[in-house]
Formats: structure tokens, sequence, C-alpha cells
């Protein structure tokens, strides 16, 4: 950017990148266990904490986990249960870390220090966010290449998305089949892009809001599956530490 310097927004990235880091683990505890009583502005529950974002995201993921364990336990198979939270949990976040404060804090040094025009363009379209960060950035040729790029990124994302949910479909209506047949994959994957095109061409963003709560709604019986799971794996894994003790054992003797 024009007026960074010799750092340009560099220096800025990084330092936002341990404070911001820092202030998650420091608040990590406290707003997972944050109860808010209900604010003046608060018309409903969706104007809460709670609402807007934790129990939105919690119940979101948790619609997701099955498509999502199985497709990531599927590539994990051969690795450690060390390997797999290092892969799975430490690396994945710590990668989200990096391209937020990358992309969100270019567009904040833009806004607050730079040509601004990002918070506009957010208003007016927030899928225009990405693009209006690289104009904002003023590196020419260099950021049309960036926003081509980005869009091919942003399309691999939900491509792969969506053939990983086909996969995870395809194998449990085939009981189970880790390969299962390619014309139910077709079939799935079709499905699924018909349904959200109709969404999006009857009833848009409203259509969709509908889907994701329903998606919330549905995840909730599904939480209580994905305790005992968590229990039954605590059990499995100490049932097998106790196992590999009494083989050491058996083995020196």
């Amino acid at each position: 950017m024009s007026d960074g310097g010799a750092w340009g927004p560099t220096r800025y990235l990084i330092l936002g990148l341990g404070e911001t880091t820092m202030a998650y683990v420091k608040g990590l505890f406290a707003m997972n266990v944050f109860v808010e009583s209900v604010p003046h502005e608060a018309t409903g529950w969706g104007d809460m904490w709670q609402g807007w974002w934790t129990t939105f995201y919690w119940g979101w993921w948790i619609s997701w986990s099955p498509f999502v364990g199985v497709f990531v336990a599927r590539v994990s198979r051969g690795r450690t249960v060390r390997e797999f939270i290092f892969g799975v949990v430490g690396v994945s976040s710590l990668l989200s870390f990096v391209w937020i404060v990358a992309y969100g804090g270019t567009a904040l040094w833009a806004e607050l220090l730079g040509p601004g025009g990002v918070s506009e363009a957010v208003s007016a379209n927030v899928s225009m966010a990405l693009f209006a960060t690289f104009e904002a950035m003023e590196v020419g040729a260099i950021g049309v290449v960036a926003g081509v790029l980005g869009t091919i990124l942003v399309t691999t994302y939900f491509v792969t998305s969506s053939d990983s949910g086909t996969l995870v479909v395809a194998t449990i209506l085939s009981e189970g089949n880790e390969n299962p047949m390619f014309r139910h994959r077709v079939i799935w994957g079709t499905f699924e892009g018909v349904v959200a095109a109709v969404l999006l061409v009857v009833g848009g963003s409203a259509a969709l809001s509908t889907l994701q709560t329903a998606a919330i709604i549905a995840a909730l019986p599904f939480s209580v599956i994905m305790v005992l799971m968590c229990v039954a794996i605590v059990r499995c894994l100490s049932r097998e530490h106790h196992k590999d003790a009494v083989d050491g054992v058996v083995a020196t003797q």
C-alpha cells in the first residue's frame, strides 16, 4: 500500500497476529461460558450473543459433523491420535488465524490508514469484501491477479466441500461402502446443486437463512449423540491404553 512505508502493512499484520491470538487465548474460556442478559436493544434471541454467534456456529458445525467427521477420519487413516489432533485442530486453527489476520488486517489497515472504501463495499455487498481489499491495496496488476486467484480459491473451497459431502452421503447410503458407485456420487452431487440453485433463485438469501435455521434445529438431537460418542472415545482409548500396558508387562516377563 502506498502509505505503509517500507514495511507496508506487514508490521501491522505481524503485531496484529500476536495481539489477536493472545486475546483469543485469553478470552476463550470466558466467552465459552459467557451468558448474556437480555440487552435493551435486543428484539429476540437472535440479537443476543448466544443467538447470533455461539448457538448458530455450534449448531452449524454440529450439523456438519457427520459429513466432516467421516471424511476427515477416512483421510486420516493410519495416523496416531496425536497426529490427528495436531493436524486437524492445531494446523488448521493456526492457518485460520493467519488467513483472517492477513486479509482482515489488510482491510482494516486500508480502512483506517489507507484509501478506505472497504466498509462501503461490504455494506453494499459483503461478497465483494475480498475484492475491495485487493483494490484498496493499490498494487495495480497484482491486485487483478490476486482477485482471479481469490475467485479460484473460493470456488475450489465450495467444490471440495460439496464433493466431500457428496462422498460421505453416498458412503452412508451405500451401507458404509468406502468406495461408493460413481453414479451415486453424481446423482447426490447433482441433487445438492439443484437444491441450492432453486433456493437461491426462488428465495434468495432468505431461503438459505431458513435452511440454516433448519440445520441448527437438526443439530440439537445430534448433539446428544456427539456427547455419547465423546464418552465412547474416552472409554475406548482408556481400554486401549490398559491393554497396551498389560501387553507390555507380559512381554517383559
